[in-house]
C-alpha cells in the first residue's frame, strides 16, 4: 500500500500550479491551498481544520482507503476530499464552485501536457476518477463543498 500522506501532498502541490485556480479562484495566494495530513497534536481534527478553512480556500485531506475489485483486478482504493471555500462573488458572476470542480478535473498543471484528470499524480496509481461534489454545512452552519476524487493502486502491495 503507498503512502498516502505523499498523494495528498502531491496533489495538494499540483493544484497549487494549475494557473487559473491559483489566480483566479484563490487570488493568487498559494497559502490558500493545503494539505491535511493526520499529524498529531498540530491536525488532529479535521473538522476544526474544515471550520478555519478561509474564503477562498481549498484544504485536501484522505478521506478512506478500500480494497477495490473491478472483476479481474484486485486493488486499493484511496479517497481524497477536497474541501472548498469560494471566493465572494458578485451576483452578475457564476459559482465558483463550479469552476473549481471543473479545474480539478480538466486544470493543466504547470509543466504538464495533460489535464489533472488523466495526470499521473503518484507513480503507483492510475489517474483519478472523475470527481464528484456535495454540499455540506460547518459546525457554524455556514456551506462550503467537498470534491471527492478517487485514486486506484496498480496493484496490491
Amino acid at each position: 500500500m503507498i503512502d498516502v500522506d505523499y498523494l495528498v501532498t502531491h496533489f495538494a502541490d499540483l493544484l497549487r500550479t494549475i494557473p487559473e485556480l491559483l489566480n483566479d479562484e484563490m487570488s493568487g495566494d498559494l497559502a490558500r491551498i493545503n494539505a491535511y495530513r493526520n499529524r498529531f497534536p498540530d491536525e488532529s481534527s479535521l473538522l476544526e481544520a474544515v471550520s478555519d478553512l478561509p474564503s477562498p480556500g481549498i484544504l485536501v485531506a484522505h478521506s478512506g482507503t478500500t480494497f477495490s475489485s473491478d472483476g479481474s483486478v484486485n486493488c486499493w482504493r484511496h479517497e481524497l476530499a477536497v474541501y472548498v471555500r469560494a471566493k465572494a462573488k458578485d451576483a452578475s458572476q457564476p459559482p465558483s464552485y463550479w469552476n473549481i470542480h471543473r479545474l480539478i478535473w480538466k486544470g493543466v498543471p504547470d509543466g504538464q501536457e495533460e489535464a489533472l484528470g488523466i495526470t499521473e499524480v503518484h507513480p503507483d496509481c492510475y489517474s483519478m476518477e472523475p470527481p464528484s461534489m456535495s454540499r455540506q454545512s460547518d459546525s457554524e452552519g455556514l456551506d462550503y463543498f467537498v470534491i471527492q476524487v478517487a485514486f486506484n493502486e496498480k496493484g496490491d502491495e
